[in-house]
């Protein structure tokens, strides 16, 4: 229901949102029960925003929170994981739902192409481990071919649906993630280094990266 209403996207009073918010869920849900309705994306994983739609009766008319965590102009571990904690805490103590992530994105007019492909992953596995449901790159394809519009720059195909190694990436990474559970985060005794296991039927899957140009990691605790 709408898009980024915390920002300049609704231009009526915040708590005008909250009423609409109720009338479209009560509306859609009379005509399709089975429908998913999610609470209009917000720019950034903002807290406050949820605690108004709680003051203003409509924290329970909509089935899943609905955040667009980007944060391209840093790294993804030095916001993404904060924001994401933060966001939850407040979330689960006003209304138990799953939050999904429907946009999250970086352009490679900003980024190098190598950059997008690493954020991606790292990214959607931050994003994972930290509860989230579902997680959706912003987007698949670049709108038109402007080096200095960042908006048309955000695919992880060019203009053409040629591929960007972002896109080799994400297909590497559902690939090997599918059908798999979290298990834990990885004990590297590192300030560079980052890891996460997951599992599947008879396979363990670990995750690992570094910010740093390389690093030696010793994995602890290896099943046999």
């Amino acid at each position: 229901i709408w898009n980024e209403p915390n920002i300049g996207f609704w231009k009526s009073p915040k708590e005008e949102y909250a009423e609409l918010l109720k009338m479209a869920y009560k509306e859609i849900k009379s005509n399709s029960p089975e429908s998913v309705v999610l609470m209009g994306g917000i720019s950034e994983a903002n807290p406050q925003w949820i605690q108004m739609l709680d003051k203003e009766g409509a924290i329970d008319q909509f089935d899943r929170y609905n955040i667009h965590p980007y944060h391209y102009q840093v790294i993804p571990e030095k916001r993404l994981p904060k924001e994401l904690k933060a966001f939850n805490e407040v979330a689960d103590k006003l209304s138990e739902k799953p939050t999904w992530i429907t946009e999250i994105g970086a352009p490679t007019s900003i980024v190098s192409l190598e950059e997008q492909a690493s954020y991606l992953v790292r990214d959607a596995v931050i994003s994972l481990v930290n509860g989230t449901e579902k997680f959706f790159w912003y987007e698949l394809a670049d709108h038109h071919i402007d080096p200095n519009d960042k908006e048309a720059n955000f695919g992880i195909l060019f203009n053409d649906l040629s591929p960007k190694p972002a896109y080799v990436a994400y297909a590497i990474l559902i690939r090997q993630l599918n059908e798999a559970d979290f298990v834990e985060k990885l004990d590297l005794n590192s300030q560079g280094a980052y890891g996460y296991r997951f599992v599947k039927p008879n396979q363990r899957v670990d995750v690992l990266w570094t910010t740093l140009n390389i690093e030696k990691v010793i994995l602890n605790n290896l099943p046999p």
